[in-house]
């Protein structure tokens, strides 16, 4: 809903991460609207699509990338005080609860979608497809992947 920086020419969508550190440099050269915009976007994703897509394009709405939402509005709150990070609590608890779902019943060893219970009884995190077919846009290469590897599920192949 609001304007937003690309990474670089020859991309026209955002992509979730390395909007962070986009983030760090324009409040580096003093521009805060436009990390204020970016996070008001993001908050909108999340909005919409329960969690922030991989990038801008609807071939990345079942994937997504190391969440750094948190860390993008905690910057924002360094410039605009403490009141950010209440405008952002419902996001940032919908965000927690996308990358945490299944976690509470899992054992030790198991894992479902992007939580992994370790032997330990740690908690991690991990990426994840909600779509087991090769990647629109990488579709050439995902495919001569699993190919490549015929004693391995290609839908295995496709979520890694």
């Amino acid at each position: 809903p609001k304007p937003y920086v690309v990474p670089g020419g020859r991309f026209r969508e955002v992509y979730y991460w390395d909007s962070y550190f986009t983030m760090l440099g324009l409040a580096e050269s003093g521009h805060w609207d436009k990390v204020e915009d970016m996070v008001a976007n993001f908050a909108a994703e999340i909005d919409t699509w329960g969690h922030i897509p991989n990038g801008n394009r609807t071939y990345y709405l079942s994937r997504s990338q190391p969440p750094f939402f948190s860390f993008m509005v905690s910057l924002l709150a360094t410039h605009d005080g403490d009141q950010v990070l209440k405008t952002y609590q419902p996001q940032l608890e919908k965000e927690y609860r996308y990358w945490m779902a299944g976690a509470d019943a899992l054992a030790p060893g198991s894992a479902d979608k992007r939580a992994v219970r370790m032997a330990d009884g740690a908690l991690l995190n991990r990426y994840w497809d909600d779509n087991d077919t090769p990647r629109p846009e990488s579709w050439l290469d995902d495919v001569k992947t699993a190919k490549s590897n015929p004693n391995r599920p290609a839908t295995e192949i496709y979520r890694d």
